[in-house]
């Protein structure tokens, strides 16, 4: 990094498509967040649970929409290392969703889902802690960190996609 390069700077020298990508990354987490903390106002108590879980849960569901909407704010503005970081803490906020319940279940390996879960608990903070190290040794370079982001609201849209698709041929 130059003397002249200051972090957290708007950047015009960077291509496009990663600042696209987090853009389009960011929105989607926003609007997935919005939906999810409607769960705070609802009026049932078994929901999101009792103890530190629960706690965590109602933690995380109030976080996610306000860091997914600062990184889309970000992202809007040009801070893409600003972006990159606070999409990064929304998967360590996800990541702390899951957590309890991968307590309850205690993670048997029997069926697809529970594999799918084990990947997603081990893959959400390495990948957080992977982007937020690659935007601060490079912050010019933000193409992996983007992608790296991108994972995870990728794959939670192929399984809501693959869903609606075998719902469609196979019916409910």
């Amino acid at each position: 990094m130059s003397p002249q390069t200051q972090i957290g700077l708007p950047s015009t020298t960077q291509p496009s498509w990663p600042r696209l990508l987090l853009l389009v990354t960011a929105a989607i987490e926003t609007m997935s967040g919005l939906s999810n903390s409607t769960i705070l106002f609802a009026d049932i108590p078994d929901i999101p649970g009792p103890g530190l879980g629960g706690l965590l849960i109602k933690i995380s569901l109030a976080l996610h929409p306000l860091f997914a909407a600062a990184a889309l704010i970000f992202i809007s503005t040009g801070w893409v290392y600003h972006a990159v970081v606070a999409l990064a803490l929304v998967l360590v906020i996800e990541w702390m969703n899951i957590l309890p319940s991968v307590r309850l279940d205690d993670l048997a390996l029997s069926d697809p889902g529970s594999l799918f879960t084990v990947i997603y608990v081990l893959a959400l903070p390495v990948l957080a802690i992977a982007a937020t190290l690659m935007i601060s040794r490079h912050p010019d370079t933000a193409g992996a960190p983007a992608v790296l982001l991108a994972i995870p609201t990728l794959a939670s849209i192929a399984g809501v996609a693959a869903f609606a698709i075998g719902v469609m041929i196979y019916g409910f």
